[in-house]
């Protein structure tokens, strides 16, 4: 196994195969992130010290790549190494579960958007944030995935922004069919799987 660090004060353990990225999503403080390819620059970090492998195409600035910056979803940790996150300090993610969900609103949200609010269950102990990623399903099985765009805790409910334009297998049923009080389910908080790109 090999130690990473950052100088944000994690530290956290890669294993075989694992990206860097990955190995901070399995030890409960992913780097944030978004499209898990090498394209968005998200996940971007500083190699302060140690050595690392690119196994995928990195879309960095030249004047990136050349002051130590590396994505650290397109590399693997070779030795120990030590880390400056660009996005500072991951925040602990809570344990995904899976709930049901009722939706309570469906407004228009400019004009080609939804705005969306599921009512978790009353005795939901999840606490979401905005920003974290959750997976919702519906009663038929298809799912996509999305980003929470608010809380409102007293109401236990989380409101997702959805675009028209949106890949998500789910497109079809938020702009054609969806309800009021219809039953779904969320899994989640998540970190954003690899076909999550441009669900949300």
């Amino acid at each position: 196994m090999i130690k990473i660090s950052t100088s944000q004060g994690l530290e956290f353990v890669q294993q075989h195969g694992q990206s860097i990225l990955d190995a901070s999503i399995a030890a409960g403080y992913p780097i944030l992130h978004s499209c898990r390819s090498g394209r968005c620059g998200l996940c971007k970090a500083k190699l302060v010290a140690g050595d690392t492998q690119c196994y995928r195409r990195e879309a960095l600035p030249a004047a990136l790549s050349q002051g130590s910056w590396i994505l650290t979803c397109s590399r693997s940790a070779l030795s120990d190494v030590q880390l400056d996150l660009a996005s500072g300090q991951p925040m602990r993610m809570a344990k995904a579960v899976k709930l049901p969900c009722v939706i309570r609103q469906l407004a228009d949200h400019g004009p080609d958007g939804l705005l969306v609010s599921l009512q978790l269950p009353l005795v939901c102990r999840t606490r979401y944030q905005p920003g974290q990623r959750l997976c919702v399903l519906s009663a038929a099985g298809v799912s996509g995935t999305y980003q929470v765009a608010a809380v409102l805790p007293e109401q236990r409910q989380i409101q997702l922004r959805l675009a028209r334009h949106s890949d998500s297998a789910l497109q079809h049923y938020w702009f054609t069919e969806a309800k009021v009080d219809d039953v779904l389910s969320v899994l989640g908080p998540l970190a954003v799987p690899d076909d999550a790109a441009g669900a949300d």
